[in-house]
């Protein structure tokens, strides 16, 4: 009766590794091919996502670059322009300034006279550092009469249209 007891304790072990077997083989062997795929699939996509995160790191570092090199003229070209501010600006370095606005409002017409062309130059020092940005449109028209000076010339204001309405 052992050998009787010991044969089906045999056979069912035997019985329960073929069932444990084909559970592998059909259930457990499957999901472990699927899972490598998947698992090389998402190291392709980390490895370019790697790849694309350190090219916009790269981006943003020469971004906040370039903004901290023009922020000046950022914050320039953001202000609210007022005409009347720098028509005092024009009459502060000028003998005898007519300042007109265009119809564009962008572009301004100034008529003067000066004692030398160093107060033209002494205005176009004080216009880098104006709270606009200014740029002298050329060709300068001026004459020359017994060391007094007559300059035409405009200018044009840029500006954000956004704020500058």
């Amino acid at each position: 009766m052992k050998s009787n007891s010991f044969v089906k304790v045999l056979f069912f072990l035997l019985l329960f590794l073929v069932i444990l077997t084909m559970f592998l083989i059909v259930f457990i062997i499957p999901e472990m091919k699927e899972y490598k795929t998947k698992q090389a699939i998402l190291k392709k996509y980390e490895k370019i996502y790697d790849k694309n995160r350190a090219r916009l790191n790269i981006l943003k570092i020469k971004r906040d670059l370039t903004y901290k090199k023009y922020k000046n003229d950022i914050l320039k070209y953001n202000n609210k322009f007022d005409f009347d501010t720098f028509k005092k600006v024009v009459n502060q370095n000028f003998v005898d300034a007519n300042v007109k606005q265009m119809d564009n409002n962008k572009s301004i017409s100034i008529n003067a006279t000066l004692n030398s062309m160093k107060d033209f130059y002494k205005f176009v020092n004080i216009l880098e550092n104006y709270s606009n940005i200014v740029k002298i449109n050329f060709p300068l028209v001026y004459k020359v009469n017994n060391n007094i000076v007559k300059i035409n010339f405009d200018v044009t204001i840029c500006k954000n249209k956004l704020n500058n309405k």
